[in-house]
């Protein structure tokens, strides 16, 4: 895959639950210097990591 010409201001990964749009980011956030950022309810909870689809804590270490 080639890197796109111009980078878009902001991109929105939008789907139901355990899809893969984090892993999605985190694939995207390997190829092209981008932070991402979680707007999950679930994910905010510390401790609900069941049914929540929630990163594991080394998939958040390796991108911003």
């Amino acid at each position: 895959m080639a890197p796109p010409q111009a980078a878009p201001a902001a991109l929105a990964l939008l789907g139901p639950t355990a899809v893969g749009k984090s892993a999605l980011a985190y694939a995207l956030a390997r190829q092209w210097p981008v932070t991402v950022i979680s707007v999950d309810s679930a994910q905010v909870y510390r401790h609900l990591d069941i049914g929540s689809g929630k990163p594991d804590a080394a998939e958040r270490a390796a991108v911003p």
